[in-house]
């Protein structure tokens, strides 16, 4: 390919979108994922709500059998528009004992020096690659699922604050948020209030907690981010967020929208 000035273009997304959702446990990650267009689900954990129902490749216990199951997708005729991932940090772990029986290795803290860990990120490099060839070539949404964890944040000249993030290693968080377009951290907001307690102590105590809220745009508090023009924060309601982030204009494979009722 010859490089001028006459081949420069003007670049749009046009491929369709790659997210995380991580939340605490129990938040409904799953169902919200089997809302996508014709979802494809690699389970490595049973956590489908009550009633909710989608096709999947089974429970999967081995990093061989998550393997066969994306080169079954990259191979094979099928009509799957989304790829989902349930969950990475249970993923980690077939991940990690891969690594150890490939190096003869007792865990993955063996080798020291953190050997271990980087042998495991050249394994989910290579899966990262695997799904972002589904995007390209099959022309799939990839959606990865996590559960968060609370960590001590060091900011650099800062106080240090508690913040959620992937409940992951480090380097595996920071390459899958690299990697995606959109990271949305979903959680139960609790208002903190204050009363008497007498002496001049304060009582304090959570009310509400009700409405899952979702969060594309990083906080202190956790780790979020879009390249989409999307909200911050917003309610999470069932069954309309496909539509939304449609709407917003998110490019999501297989999602035609509703034609309005006359």
């Amino acid at each position: 390919m010859t490089v001028t000035i006459n081949s420069v273009r003007k670049a749009k997304a046009k491929l369709p979108m790659r997210g995380l959702f991580f939340s605490p446990p129990k938040i409904g990650k799953t169902t919200l994922a089997s809302e996508f267009p014709m979802p494809i689900f690699i389970q490595l954990e049973e956590g489908e709500s009550q009633g909710t129902e989608f096709d999947t490749f089974g429970v999967l216990d081995d990093y061989a059998d998550v393997s066969a199951a994306l080169r079954e997708l990259a191979t094979q005729e099928h009509d799957f528009k989304t790829l989902v991932i349930d969950t990475v940090d249970a993923l980690e772990p077939l991940i990690n004992k891969k690594v150890c029986m490939d190096n003869n290795w007792p865990d993955i803290g063996y080798p020291g020096f953190g050997k271990g860990y980087a042998a495991a990120a050249e394994v989910w490099g290579k899966l990262l690659n695997g799904t972002n060839m589904l995007r390209r070539e099959r022309g799939m949404n990839i959606i990865f699922l996590g559960h968060s964890r609370v960590i001590k944040f060091d900011p650099p000249g800062m106080d240090s604050y508690n913040r959620y993030t992937l409940r992951t290693h480090e380097r595996v968080s920071n390459m899958i948020m690299d990697d995606v377009d959109i990271i949305a951290f979903i959680n139960k907001r609790a208002d903190i209030k204050a009363e008497e307690a007498g002496f001049g102590n304060v009582k304090k105590h959570a009310t509400g907690g009700d409405t899952r809220w979702i969060y594309t745009e990083g906080r202190p508090a956790y780790e979020a981010g879009s390249r989409y023009d999307l909200p911050g924060e917003s309610i999470l309601r069932k069954g309309t967020l496909v539509a939304d982030w449609a709407s917003r204009g998110v490019p999501i494979a297989g999602y035609t929208p509703e034609k309005p009722t006359t």
